[in-house]
């Protein structure tokens, strides 16, 4: 949780850090939890419906900047994983010795 900002209801921004050569940018991804909920989230054993799901949200979000870090691998810019996590897919350079993101490329 992004917790230099409060919203009206009292909950924080949920961001997505990335760090890269000592840089970090933060991303927003939608989801805005209160204190008392992110503690419960990140206990073992969470009930509450509503929460799982959100924690499935952010974790399916984790695997997917996860999966377009790999992808980028050493041409890894914040540039290119904006395109990729965010739909600009264009200008990506390929790894060659890569299959699955060239079969994802032509699907794509």
């Amino acid at each position: 949780p992004d917790k230099r900002t409060v919203n009206k209801s009292g909950k924080h921004p949920i961001k997505l850090v990335i760090t890269f050569q000592r840089k970090k940018k933060l991303y927003s991804i939608g989801l805005d939890l209160s204190p008392q909920e992110w503690e419960k989230i990140q206990s073992k054993n969470l009930k509450d419906k509503n929460l799982i799901e959100r924690k499935r949200e952010m974790e399916s979000i984790k695997n997917t900047a996860t999966k377009f870090i790999t992808q980028i691998g050493d041409n890894f810019t914040f540039e290119l994983f904006e395109q990729l996590m965010f739909g600009l897919r264009k200008n990506i350079p390929k790894d060659k010795k890569d299959v699955f993101a060239e079969i994802d490329q032509k699907i794509s």
